[in-house]
């Protein structure tokens, strides 16, 4: 009988298991429009670790609170040394630029390629981040007017000051493809004709490291310590180990000579690439090839020049062979000539 109570004890904490910790998936869908546009949408099925929902979605919640912020804080620090806040107010006052989000705002106006939006999720509002408890789902999406947007959101450290133009720029030690809006190891395999630009990103990093709190919670989840990571802070909550969730990342772009070694489908918005990720960590590979330009003009050359002297030898030896043929007639007509007058004779 305990032998019983046992098993069927041990069978009951395994069905718990499966509800309380079974895995959950987190799919990462980045979409290049063929307007420049980048959509961003992050979506998080619990439906097997329903319990945990909403503290999951407090976590997020606070953890893009903070990318947001922190995006006018970078926009401000680095546009602060091309634009004197406290000349251009023009205020009584002084109240026009009197918080970071004013001078974001300002910044966007005049240089409106770090413009993001908001996608439309109803007929009467607007949401960034949205969560649905009956369907056990989180969604997160954001609408980027460029990759400038893009990059500065999620690779702000790409951005620096140049004095020089006094401009902001993207700084030469971030290399990427034109396609590909993220940061990564970044490679150039050439041959004699081809030139293959090799690109390895790991797409659920931020600014170039794995997600963690940029600082301590405040408000929507007070237990976020700054630095500590995301997968970390979501594990203790949830008492998921990270391989039991699922990491599914797709990037959609109109360009169809991009190619990756994620599985490649046709849609109506474009050519998608997915790949179904181990961990945070893992890296996706893009590459796109070119022409060695240069290499296909040499050898176009060679070719015609080796083509034209060949039709030239062609052209002379026709010319030698009917001149040949031309001179026998006329030897022959000769000779013909020659034993009619000796037969008169």
């Amino acid at each position: 009988m305990q032998k019983l109570k046992k098993i069927l004890l041990c069978f009951f904490t395994f069905l718990v298991s499966l509800t309380m910790f079974g895995c959950a998936q987190v799919k990462f869908d980045t979409r290049l429009a063929s307007n420049g546009a980048i959509i961003s949408n992050i979506n998080i099925d619990l439906t097997e670790g329903y319990l945990y929902q909403n503290r999951v979605s407090l976590v997020l919640q606070e953890y893009f609170k903070q990318l947001n912020a922190a995006y006018d804080e970078n926009l401000v620090t680095l546009f602060s040394n091309i634009y004197d806040f406290d000349a251009l107010d023009t205020s009584d006052d002084k109240s026009m630029f009197n918080s970071v989000e004013k001078k974001a705002d300002y910044i966007c106006e005049q240089n409106q390629q770090y413009i993001i939006s908001k996608d439309k999720l109803s007929d009467d509002d607007y949401k960034e981040f949205d969560f649905d408890s009956q369907k056990h789902t989180i969604k997160f999406q954001k609408t980027f007017i460029s990759i400038y947007a893009y990059v500065m959101y999620f690779y702000p450290s790409a951005f620096e000051y140049n004095a020089e133009k006094n401009a902001v720029v993207i700084s030469s030690s971030y290399k990427s493809m034109i396609d590909i809006p993220m940061a990564g190891e970044f490679k150039e395999d050439e041959s004699l004709y081809i030139n293959k630009y090799i690109q390895a990103c790991v797409p659920f990093y931020y600014n170039g490291e794995e997600p963690k709190f940029l600082k301590d919670g405040s408000g929507t989840y007070r237990d976020a310590v700054a630095g500590k990571t995301l997968a970390q802070t979501l594990s203790e909550e949830t008492g998921m180990t990270e391989e039991q969730v699922k990491l599914v990342f797709s990037f959609t772009t109109p360009y169809k000579r991009l190619h990756s070694n994620g599985s490649f489908s046709e849609t109506d918005k474009g050519y998608t690439h997915t790949f179904t990720l181990n961990n945070m960590h893992s890296t996706v590979t893009f590459w796109r090839t070119y022409a060695n330009y240069p290499a296909w003009y040499i050898t176009a050359a060679i070719i015609g020049f080796l083509v034209l002297i060949v039709g030239f030898i062609i052209v002379k030896t026709i010319l030698n062979i009917k001149k040949k043929k031309g001179l026998k007639a006329l030897k022959k007509l000769d000779e013909l000539a020659r034993s009619q007058n000796e037969k008169k004779d």
